[in-house]
């Protein structure tokens, strides 16, 4: 389990490689949420080269940015929020703090919404009839993942992301394998194209979907870094696993929207269920786990970011006790989670 706070990484424990960067941003973003961005970029008016053209230098620049945040944390061997302290003060920094960790509430209540939505809907495709209470306990099993995934420390979490990976990039392959044949290449070329106003307002939202929305936080991951690891490392290990997956999923959704528009519109309303309705019954109760896990994955960098963050707002919390903490804000978080957490500085000490 971590205890180191917001401290500078000690020289001793800075031991992580350039590679061990690619798990936490795949296992983030191989998520089957990113097929359903093909939906969005396609409301935007554009055709299906526009889109795969969008998704492609969308997301692979904006974790490009990302990749350079990293190089700070690699260099300055601490969280982005406290790196930011050069550039703000101490008490200026504060002010984006607060931003970020709203932003990374956000998300993670937005994640566990969407795992929340997707086991209704596969429970009713399943032929249940989930009601209010189904929900409910649906959210507090996604929150209990999420915090006790996030609590161990990034040690842990470097691990539970590099087997998440295989795990969801096998089933979602196979999702892939079985949705292809829906796929309908004269309704996909039959789609106009958009104005070069379209293009950019679909760019700028493909960005900030994927890479920006991370880039708050992206240093938090390369802090065990050696400072004599080349930046170029850095970057291209942050960039590729951040982008690779989501830039293939989005053109494929690209493919699926484009060719159904009934999907498309499904998408709207449950954006990871909908994909799970063309699923044959044998495979739905998989889709549903790794669907789940592939969320949990996101939202556990954004809770274990946030806790540091409170770290340099000045909310003394103990180390451990962080994630649990930042989940209080997630509907409906477990009375269990939010007593009030012993007061202790920034700094743990070392168990």
């Amino acid at each position: 389990m971590e205890t180191l706070g917001i401290d500078i990484v000690p020289e001793s424990e800075r031991t992580a490689k350039p590679s061990d960067l690619f798990w936490p941003w795949f296992a983030a973003n191989i998520s089957v949420f990113g097929i359903s961005y093909g939906s969005f970029v396609l409301w935007f008016g554009l055709s299906f080269w526009q889109g795969a053209l969008v998704a492609a230098l969308g997301v692979t620049f904006s974790f490009f940015l990302c990749g350079l945040i990293a190089v700070a944390g690699k260099r300055g061997s601490a969280p982005t929020m406290v790196l930011s302290r050069a550039a703000f003060g101490v008490n200026g920094q504060k002010v984006p703090g607060i931003v970020s960790w709203l932003t990374s509430i956000g998300w993670e209540t937005f994640l566990a919404i969407m795992a929340v939505l997707a086991t209704t809907t596969v429970i009713r495709e399943l032929g249940g009839n989930p009601g209010t209470g189904t929900k409910v306990v649906a959210t507090v099993i996604v929150a209990s993942l999420i915090v006790a995934a996030s609590v161990l420390g990034y040690h842990t979490i470097i691990k539970m992301q590099s087997v998440l990976t295989w795990l969801t990039g096998a089933v979602t392959v196979l999702y892939m394998l079985l949705t292809i044949p829906r796929i309908d290449w004269a309704a996909v070329s039959a789609v106009p194209a958009g104005s070069a106003g379209d293009v950019v307002g679909a760019l700028v939202m493909v960005m900030t979907g994927f890479g920006l929305g991370w880039i708050n936080i992206a240093a938090d991951w390369s802090r065990y870094q050696r400072r004599d690891t080349p930046d170029s490392a850095i970057i291209f290990w942050n960039t590729f696993g951040g982008a690779i997956a989501p830039a293939i999923l989005v053109v494929f959704g690209l493919l699926l929207a484009a060719s159904d528009e009934s999907l498309a519109d499904a998408i709207a309303d449950d954006p990871i269920g909908a994909l799970a309705v063309v699923l044959p019954t044998w495979v739905l109760v998989p889709f549903l786990i790794t669907a789940v896990l592939s969320l949990v994955s996101g939202a556990v960098l954004g809770i274990y970011s946030s806790g540091l963050t409170l770290l340099t707002l000045g909310i003394n919390i103990p180390a451990q006790q962080q994630p649990r903490s930042t989940a209080c804000s997630l509907p409906p978080a477990p009375s269990g989670w939010c007593s009030s957490p012993r007061a202790s500085s920034a700094r743990s000490s070392p168990s």
